[in-house]
Formats: C-alpha cells, structure tokens, sequence
C-alpha cells in the first residue's frame, strides 16, 4: 500500500489489542515488549500469556509501568532495544508497537538483530508503526514532525526481510484512535515521552490548543484524534 496517499478515511477503524490478538498466538506465550512506555500494551496482554516482560530505556516511563496496577505476570526493566538483556530464543513473540521509530536510526539495524538474537526458529516479531496521516499526525507535527523517522523504520524492516533475517507474514494497515481528556494532558504525555519537548510545547502552547480543538473529535469522555497505523508481521525462519 502507497502510503504517500493513503488517508484515515480509507481505513478501517480498529482497536490495537484487538488487531494484536487477531494475529499473534498469545495463550502460554512468552512475550517480550521493547519500548513498553507505561505498560497499558503488556497489560492487556498479560493475562493470556505465559510470561510478560515490558523493556523501556525511560526510567520515567518504567516508574509508571511498575507503579501501575498488574494485570496478571507482567515484570518491567530499563533496558534499551539495541542490546536485550536476554539470553538467546527466550521469547516467543517480540513486539515492537509504536516504538520502533524512537530507536536512533544508527541502532534501528542492531535492534532488529538483538530481537532476531531472543527469537527461536519461526517465533514472530510484530511490529506496529504510526504512519504520517491522520488527525493525530497533523496535531503533532508542528512540535515534532516524525514522518522521516517513520520512513526509516520502515525502510529498516524492508532491509532485514530482504535480507533474509525475517519472512514477512502480512501486513496490515488500519486506523486507531488516540484519547485525551483535554490538550494539557497530551501535553504531558509528549514530555512523558521526551523531555526535552517542554520548552518547545510552551512555545507553541496557543496554536496547539487551537489545532487541538480544530482536528479533535470531542465524545463525552474526551478528545479523539485518528491516526494511520500499519502492522509488519514477521516470522524468524
């Protein structure tokens, strides 16, 4: 599919953890989440699986992950995605959901490989990216445009198929919705996320609460903002 045109609209709306139990063999599996951010993925895993790990290189983040109430098994370490502390084929099914574009670009190969390395023969690394479209994308773009990282990433994932270090399964391609209860809390996960953007949200504080309103779709519990996303399935052969 043509990203470069591709908009919401010709989507199908989906839920992530339902698209993410579509696909993956999640009873009795071992499963390890890099770049877990605040756990809520791991969580609405857990409860099926056999073992649950959440990596993330944020301590804030893994602060929230641990604090958080359990769902079931799932464990939390700061560890970052280019050098797994893990012993080889630990894991079953490796998921990178919406976090494999904050890999530096220089590490995105050896991150790929450090998950090839926790994999066994024919266990499945899922990815899922934001693609530049959609409302959420347009929000967020003058405090930080992604879609060259994105673009990379995606070029990363072709490279290591064409390689032959994994065999794509599928993919998929659908829209979700992110929730925020007005713009200060978006404004609070973007630091969450990266520090470093206080100064630049403080900036901009007027035009994003006026583009905030402007692309939001307001339900009574809360501001809904649509973002493409796209799903690479991939086995280790």
């Amino acid at each position: 599919m043509d990203e470069s045109v591709i908009t919401e609209k010709e989507l199908p709306h989906r839920d992530s953890v339902a698209v993410l139990f579509d696909h993956l063999p999640l009873e009795g599996a071992t499963v390890l989440d890099v770049g877990c951010g605040n756990g809520w993925v791991a969580r609405a895993l857990s409860a099926s699986t056999e073992r649950m790990i959440g990596l993330d290189p944020s301590l804030a983040q893994i602060g929230l992950a641990t604090n958080a109430d359990p769902a079931a098994n799932e464990l939390y370490l700061c560890a970052s995605g280019e050098a797994l502390p893990f012993d080889d084929g630990g894991f079953d099914i490796v998921l990178l959901f919406n976090s494999f574009h904050h890999i530096s670009i220089s590490h995105e190969q050896r991150a790929l490989v450090e998950c090839a390395r926790v994999m066994k023969q024919g266990d499945l690394l899922y990815i899922q990216e934001p693609v530049a479209s959609g409302p959420a994308y347009d929000l967020c773009r003058p405090l930080d445009d992604e879609a060259e990282l994105y673009a990379r990433a995606f070029y990363a994932i072709l490279s290591v198929t064409a390689r032959g270090d994994f065999v794509q399964v599928l993919e998929d391609w659908f829209t979700i919705d992110y929730r925020y209860d007005d713009c200060d809390a978006l404004s609070e996960e973007l630091i969450c996320v990266n520090p470093d953007r206080r100064r630049r949200l403080d900036e901009l504080k007027a035009s994003l609460e006026s583009d905030f309103v402007r692309l939001g779709r307001k339900e009574s519990d809360g501001w809904y903002f649509a973002q493409v996303q796209r799903v690479n399935l991939l086995k280790k052969p």
